[in-house]
């Protein structure tokens, strides 16, 4: 620990890498917010590597937030957010590693805390989905940022049903989301059969392309995500993805004709008082980032879920901080 005028002092960047500099503690007893790693990767088919993703988040996070939101709030100090470091699955055992995150996310919601998840290739949406709902007994209304849909039902004449690309399906076929309050939007880029939008629509979900995401003003968008969830217990499930290949490359996916990073920071500010139990960020690959710009970009996103959770707990509006 270094001293300046007798006070304990660090740089940012300094320390142990955790989500914010918040406290690493592995109880979730007390807390409101609980960051967890999923460093969960057998889901992805083409730019495998995302489980470093929540190792890269932090990392960035340390280096480039600071405290305070522009909001005016600083959430790290309005609630007791803690990272509970990550989840410690088997890659090779897929089956697995979703109860394993399942387990862990529900120990933290069942103790009162909602989860901030940092992954991790899209699959591992279902596990957390799966806690949400065994802690809210409801199926939840699901906000859904994406390029892709990830509605297919199976790949490979029925081999694979557990994929980043099924998430969606499982969930619904599940009854963790309720597809006529959720949404799903940013959709871009070429398809298979079975990941249209009107293969989402079908399961009952709203779709909102990126080009008509992107003529839509931030407000607007929010008036229609308020509307549609009707406030019912909400998750929000953000892949990178989402954002143009040009702002970030390090995904396992990426699209052209995606949000630029403005935007999509935006539309997630647009959406406080959403009441969220939880929320993450998906498809962060340290292994394709360029001078770590998506992992910077990540750990705002996350920042944002961070603030948008600490406003549901209803104590979200501590003023700016300086330090």
């Amino acid at each position: 620990m270094a001293f300046l005028d007798g006070k304990p002092v660090a740089g940012r960047g300094a320390g142990i890498a955790t989500f914010a500099g918040i406290d690493w503690v592995t109880d979730p007893t007390g807390a409101q917010i609980a960051v967890l790693g999923v460093p969960f990767d057998a889901g992805g088919a083409v730019r495998v590597g995302a489980r470093q993703g929540p190792a890269a988040i932090r990392r960035a996070s340390m280096a480039s937030l600071r405290p305070s939101h522009r909001n005016g709030r600083v959430p790290t100090r309005a609630c007791r957010c803690i990272d509970m470091g990550d989840v410690a699955l088997i890659n090779e055992l897929p089956d697995v590693s979703r109860r394993l995150v399942e387990d862990e996310a529900f120990r933290c919601l069942d103790a009162g805390a909602r989860v901030l998840a940092l992954g991790g290739d899209h699959a591992t949406t279902l596990p957390l989905l799966r806690a949400a709902r065994r802690a809210t007994g409801v199926p939840l209304a699901l906000v859904h940022f994406d390029a892709h849909q990830d509605v297919v039902e199976s790949y490979y004449g029925g081999a694979v049903r557990y994929n980043n690309g099924t998430v969606f399906s499982r969930a619904v076929e599940e009854g963790l989301v309720d597809p006529q309050r959720s949404i799903q939007m940013g959709m871009n880029g070429t398809v298979f059969p079975g990941m249209r939008p009107e293969d989402s629509r079908a399961l009952g979900f709203t779709v909102i392309e990126a080009d008509a995401l992107v003529a839509m003003a931030p407000d607007s968008l929010a008036q229609r995500v308020f509307a549609i969830t009707a406030g019912a217990p909400a998750y929000l499930s953000f892949d990178l993805d989402v954002f143009d290949v040009s702002v970030a490359p390090g995904t396992g996916a990426p699209e052209a004709g995606g949000l630029l990073a403005r935007e999509g920071l935006a539309f997630l500010r647009a959406l406080d008082g959403l009441p969220l139990v939880g929320a993450d960020v998906v498809e962060m690959n340290p292994l394709f980032d360029s001078a770590d710009i998506t992992a910077i970009l990540a750990a705002n996103v996350a920042f944002e879920l961070l603030t948008l959770l600490s406003a549901a707990t209803g104590e979200g509006h501590e003023q700016h901080s300086t330090s």
